[in-house]
């Protein structure tokens, strides 16, 4: 038993041994990834799985993309655990009086179907670290058989020399080598990679952020060397690489796209007419505003034009006259005005609408009768001038205040004759001259008599 004790410790040894020489002397990959996996004995008998694993690839696409995964005896003792350049780990694998199973599975992301050997599963077992102690037995002292004395005719009886007892050489008790620690390989601390810029573009502009110490965010063309913030580009092509302690690290390109002009807001105008007296109705009037582009509508239309400098007038009907004149007025409701602002003409007729502005535009028209011709031509009659209507227009600036504009021609008010009015003019004409030549013939035949 004391043997098979022996055997176990040395076996146990001599593994751990060539699993420190394979690890120390094996020669490196070119890529140096360097797993070191055992199950073993350590100094106190305790069955221990150690887990090394060194320079292991990690870099900025893959971080932390490398794993490693355990189980004894078929219980997991390592969840899959993600790392970068490294990892280490000692786990006690149970009982020292059993044997016992382990398996490792190692993932390397450059690796990932193990055909360099580096993504690997480790199958490990371990005998049993102790062994029930046992006493060794004593080793008896032989004992030899007495001597017979043998009987003599009177001859005298001789004495004996006492027979020694053989000494035996004690058993010396083994001494065992003492079980060498396995010297771990130091784990390296992990280098971060640092974290590289971000942007987003933009109509016509691009932001950066994360530009810290170290970093160069470069823009071509232009050899433009951008900091944390947005940055005006005009539309284009461009390229971008970004450098750490002056070394490139990677690059790309992206498009500026051009902003999209806004269009602008048209100006809605209401049309208003009001007619006293006559049978003509509202309707029958059309109103214009002319500037660059000309619009037209009758009362109770709305239309959307651009913003500028109009001029309001309307078709007039015979007998009908702007006498209370007509106008723009601004954010007025078309139901809640009335046309008859009675104010002076100005110079200047025109009106300037702004973009997304709201105006109501019309005319008060009122009809006057036609005079009727006298009956007897030689009568003298008073002939009352027909009725002048006094042109006026206004606009109500946003605060309410009458600002005047005049009306346009035949536009916010006319004061011509119409053609009922000529037809008046030429009767009376040819009244008076009818009656001053009948008055100078009969002189002309007395004189003759």
């Amino acid at each position: 038993m004391i043997r098979h004790d022996r055997s176990l410790r040395k076996a146990g040894w001599l593994a751990t041994v060539a699993m420190v020489a394979a690890a120390l002397f094996a020669p490196a990959t070119a890529s140096a990834h360097t797993p070191v996996v055992s199950l073993s004995c350590d100094r106190d008998h305790v069955p221990m799985l150690s887990i090394n694993l060194t320079a292991y690839q990690n870099d900025n696409q893959h971080p932390n993309k490398n794993s490693v995964k355990a189980s004894i005896d078929g219980s997991s003792v390592l969840d899959k655990t993600f790392f970068g350049q490294s990892f280490a780990k000692t786990i006690s694998a149970g009982s020292p009086s059993v044997g016992h199973a382990a398996v490792v599975d190692v993932y390397a992301f450059d690796d990932p179907h193990g055909d360099h050997g580096w993504t690997k599963t480790f199958n490990l077992t371990v005998g049993a670290c102790q062994t029930p102690s046992q006493s060794p037995s004593p080793t008896p002292t032989p004992t030899d058989p007495p001597t017979p004395t043998p009987t003599l005719a009177p001859t005298p009886t001789p004495t004996l020399a006492p027979t020694p007892t053989p000494t035996l050489a004690p058993t010396p008790t083994p001494t065992l080598a003492p079980t060498p620690t396995p010297t771990l390989a130091p784990t390296p601390t992990p280098t971060l990679a640092p974290v590289p810029p971000t942007f987003e573009t933009t109509c016509e502009a691009i932001t950066v952020s994360g530009v810290t110490e170290g970093w160069q965010f470069i823009v071509e063309p232009g050899d433009l060397l951008l900091t944390d913030g947005q940055t005006a580009l005009a539309p284009g092509d461009y390229t971008y690489g970004l450098r750490f302690m002056g070394q490139d690290i990677t690059s790309g390109t992206f498009t500026i796209e051009a902003c999209a002009t806004p269009t602008p807001q048209p100006v809605i105008v209401h049309f208003l007419k009001e007619v006293e007296g006559g049978t003509a109705q509202p309707t029958d009037f059309v109103m214009h505003l002319t500037g660059e582009s000309s619009f037209s509508g009758v009362s109770g239309d709305t239309v959307e034009i651009p913003a500028g400098t109009y001029v309001l007038s309307e078709d007039q009907l015979p007998n009908y006259f702007s006498e209370f004149g007509g106008g723009c007025y601004q954010n007025v409701a078309p139901e809640s005005l009335r046309v008859a602002a009675q104010v002076e003409p100005v110079a200047d007729p025109s009106v300037t609408f702004n973009a997304g502005e709201e105006w109501t535009c019309g005319f008060r028209n009122t009809f006057v009768e036609p005079t009727t011709s006298p009956t007897d031509p030689v009568q003298s009659e008073s002939i009352s001038p027909s009725p002048t209507s006094t042109p006026s227009g206004s606009v109500l600036n946003e605060t309410g205040t009458p600002q005047i504009t005049p009306p346009p021609t035949d536009t916010v008010g006319s004061t011509g004759t119409t053609p009922g009015e000529g037809w008046r003019l030429l009767l009376l004409v040819g009244a008076g001259m009818t009656a001053a030549f009948l008055a100078v013939t009969p002189s002309k035949r007395r004189a003759r008599r």
